[in-house]
C-alpha cells in the first residue's frame, strides 16, 4: 500500500510537472486559435491594451522680420491753389511672421512596450547584480576582519575555531 501511494505521488508529480508549464509557445497557439475563430476578440483586446494614442503637436515659430524706413509724400490741396503744401512723412516698419505648426503624430503603443521590456528586463538584471556584488563586498569585508582578528589573537595566543 505505502509503495502504491509513493507510486501515484511520483506520477502525479510529473504528470503536474508536465502539464503545469504555460510556455510561450502554447500561448501562441491559443491565441492563433482565437484568432482564427474569433477575430473580433482579439482585436478588441489588443485595442483595449495597447490603444493607437494619436496625440497632436502643436508649436509656434516666431520669426523677427527686418525693419526699413518707409517715406511717403502726403500733398495737402487747396481749391485756390493747386498744391498748399507737401509734406514727406518717413516712419520705420517691420513686419513680423508667425507660423503655428499642427500635426497629428500616432505612436504603436505595442511596439513601445514591446522595446521598452527588454530594456526593464535588462534593468531588473543589472539591480540584481550590484545588490549581489554589494551582499559579496560586505561578505568579503566581514571574513577579512575575521581572518585579522584570528591572526591578532593568535599572536597574543588564544586561539578561535
Amino acid at each position: 500500500m505505502k509503495t502504491l501511494i509513493t507510486i501515484s505521488f511520483i506520477l502525479l508529480t510529473f504528470a503536474m510537472m508536465f502539464t503545469g508549464c504555460y510556455t510561450e509557445n502554447k500561448a501562441k497557439n491559443r491565441l492563433y486559435k482565437v484568432q482564427a475563430h474569433h477575430p473580433s476578440v482579439i482585436t478588441k483586446l489588443c485595442d483595449d491594451l495597447y490603444p493607437a494614442g494619436s496625440f497632436q503637436v502643436d508649436s509656434i515659430v516666431y520669426l523677427q522680420g527686418s525693419s526699413f524706413i518707409e517715406k511717403d509724400t502726403l500733398y495737402v490741396y487747396d481749391t485756390i491753389q493747386s498744391i498748399l503744401k507737401q509734406q514727406v512723412i518717413s516712419y520705420k516698419l517691420r513686419v513680423d511672421t508667425v507660423y503655428r505648426l499642427k500635426s497629428i503624430e500616432t505612436s504603436n503603443k505595442a511596439r513601445e512596450i514591446m522595446l521598452t521590456a527588454p530594456n526593464a528586463e535588462v534593468n531588473t538584471l543589472l539591480e540584481v547584480k550590484k545588490s549581489q556584488t554589494k551582499l559579496l563586498f560586505w561578505i568579503v569585508i566581514v571574513l577579512g576582519a575575521y581572518t585579522i582578528l584570528r591572526w591578532v589573537l593568535r599572536f597574543w595566543g588564544v586561539r578561535l575555531p
